[in-house]
């Protein structure tokens, strides 16, 4: 992985790793096995997807594409839950930090560049210009869009 401002980096990742999480949600929760290509069949069928990725609304959406990526996903009354260890819910901001690190460097995260690059799309916030803003509404810098560019093509993860 070619060297990325980390500060754009994790502020354009931070909503972008959530899709696996919302995806989850939206989809079979009976389903013990997901993989990439249900996730990406869900992302795609989904009518309300912009109303899914609020770009203001980002907490507790890193630790769900993580523990996507980890196979840590419990389901309970078709809710799902992440879990990092026994008995302990992922929710704290830190970790979420962790975790786009983690996603951004880890040889394990390579199988899922391409829902990563392909949820980076649907997760940021078009703008009427035909651009993306990122977390909150803002426009993106000119290093967020050229993380984006590099999510979207699949090369910000190898």
């Amino acid at each position: 992985m070619g060297q990325y401002p980390s500060d754009e980096l994790k502020n354009l990742l931070l909503p972008v790793l959530g899709a696996g999480y919302l995806m989850m949600r939206a989809s079979d929760p009976a389903k013990s096995a997901i993989n990439e290509k249900d996730v990406i069949a869900t992302i795609g069928s989904l009518e309300e997807a912009r109303e899914l990725f609020p770009c203001s609304t980002i907490r507790d959406l890193a630790d769900g594409f993580k523990a996507l990526a980890d196979g840590k996903l419990q389901y309970d009354r078709g809710e799902v839950t992440f879990v990092e260890e026994p008995g302990r819910l992922v929710q704290n901001v830190q970790w979420q930090s962790r975790v786009v690190d983690a996603i951004a460097s880890s040889a394990e995260a390579k199988q899922y560049r391409y829902l990563v690059a392909f949820a980076a799309e649907k997760a940021a916030c078009a703008n009427k210009e035909g651009g993306y803003k990122g977390p909150g509404g803002q426009t993106l810098t000119e290093a967020e869009n050229k993380v984006l560019t590099q999510l979207k093509s699949g090369m910000a993860i190898k």
